[in-house]
C-alpha cells in the first residue's frame, strides 16, 4: 500500500463492508473520518468490551465476523496487527489495514468540536436518518469556530442561529458565518434581563453567580458584570419551528433551559449538551438529566465524556428498522 495515493484507499473501502478492529480512542477518529467520508462501519469489533456502547454501535467480538463473501476491509485501531491479522483473513478479510496507514492517507479532516461531537450528530442525521439538509440552534454558541458544534454543518452548507451574550463574538460570528442568524443575549427560561458574569476565559462566561464564584474558587478571575437581555426558549424555538439540532452550552442553567422546553411543540430531534464538571467527571445532576430527557422522549445516542447527544429515540428506532427492512 506504500505507493497507494489517499483517494485510491478510500475506494477500496467504499467497495467492501468495512470493521473497525479495537474499540480504542483511534477508533473515534477512524469512525468520525469515514462517516465525514460518506463510509459507514459495519461493526466494531473488540473481544475485551463486547456488548459495550460505542457511538451507535454495539461492540461485537471476534466470533461475529464472518464476511459470508462479501468484500470486507478491517482496519487495526490497536497495535496487535501481528496477532490478529491471520484471525482476520481467516474469517474472510480481504483487506487489512492498520489504523495509521488509513489516517495518513485520507486527508483526515479534525471536526470543530471539542471531543468530536460535531462528527456524531452528523452521523445520526446524515448517515442513520439520511437526511441531506438539517437546520440548528446553538444556544451559548461562544466562538463561531474554535470548539463549535456547529460550524461543520455551517462549512456543510447547513443554515442555522447562534446566540451569544459577547459582543465580540457575536460580531466574529457576522463576520464568519453570514448566512447564520446571530442573536447576541443570553438564553433563559423567559425573556428578562441577567448579570452576566465575564471571566478570564470567555468559554467560562455564565449568567449565574454561584458558577462565576466557583470558577473564581478555582483561580479564574471574574473581569466584568454586565446586564444582557435575555430570551426565552420558547421564544427562540417558536420562531424556527421544526429544529433537528440544539447545541446547548449555558454555563450554569443549562438544564433549568432543558427543563422550560415545551416538547409538545418544539423537541430537537437531537440535544447535545455538556455534561462533564470543569475539573472531571460528570456533573452532579448527569443522571437527572438524563432521567428527564428519557421521559421527554430521548436516548444517549453517544458520551465524549465532556459532552452528551441525546436524539429522539423514535427517529432513532424508525431509521433503523427501516434498515433492517432494506
Amino acid at each position: 500500500m506504500t505507493n497507494t495515493s489517499g483517494c485510491e484507499v478510500m475506494n477500496y473501502l467504499r467497495e467492501r463492508q468495512v470493521v473497525i478492529y479495537g474499540a480504542t480512542e483511534i477508533a473515534k477518529r477512524l469512525l468520525l473520518m469515514l462517516i465525514q467520508r460518506g463510509i459507514t462501519p459495519v461493526m466494531i469489533i473488540d473481544d475485551e468490551r463486547v456488548g459495550e456502547d460505542f457511538f451507535g454501535y454495539k461492540i461485537s467480538g471476534m466470533d461475529a465476523f464472518i464476511s459470508n463473501g462479501d468484500k470486507a476491509a478491517v482496519i487495526a485501531a490497536d497495535n496487535n496487527m501481528d496477532v490478529i491479522y491471520d484471525a482476520l483473513c481467516d474469517r474472510g478479510a480481504d483487506l487489512v489495514l492498520t489504523w495509521d496507514i488509513v489516517l495518513s492517507l485520507s486527508n483526515y479532516k479534525q471536526s470543530y468540536s471539542q471531543c468530536g461531537e460535531d462528527m456524531l450528530v452528523y452521523y445520526f442525521f446524515y448517515q442513520i436518518l439520511g437526511k441531506d439538509r438539517i437546520n440548528y440552534l446553538d444556544l451559548g454558541a461562544n466562538d463561531p469556530v474554535w470548539l463549535s458544534n456547529t460550524f461543520f454543518f455551517y462549512e456543510n452548507g447547513d443554515r442555522g442561529t447562534l446566540v451569544e451574550p459577547n459582543t465580540n463574538l457575536t460580531n466574529k460570528a457576522e463576520i464568519l458565518r453570514p448566512g447564520d442568524e446571530v442573536i447576541n443575549a443570553g438564553v433563559g427560561v423567559t425573556d428578562g434581563t441577567l448579570d452576566y458574569y465575564m471571566l478570564d476565559a470567555n468559554t467560562l462566561n455564565t449568567c449565574s453567580k454561584e458558577e462565576a464564584e466557583n470558577y473564581e474558587s478555582l483561580g479564574h478571575r471574574i473581569i466584568d458584570v454586565r446586564q444582557i437581555p435575555i430570551i426565552g426558549v420558547n421564544k427562540l424555538l417558536s420562531r424556527i419551528g421544526r429544529l433537528d439540532f440544539m447545541s446547548l452550552d449555558v454555563e450554569g442553567i443549562d438544564f433549568d433551559i432543558l427543563k422550560a422546553i415545551d416538547y409538545e411543540k418544539y423537541a430537537p430531534g437531537c440535544i447535545c449538551i455538556e455534561t462533564a464538571e470543569y475539573l472531571g467527571g460528570k456533573r452532579e445532576d448527569f443522571d437527572e438529566i438524563k432521567e428527564f430527557l428519557e421521559v421527554k422522549g430521548y436516548m444517549t445516542f453517544a458520551d465524549t465524556y465532556i459532552n452528551t447527544v441525546f436524539v429522539q429515540r423514535n427517529l432513532y428506532d424508525e431509521a433503523m428498522k427501516q434498515k433492517r427492512e432494506h
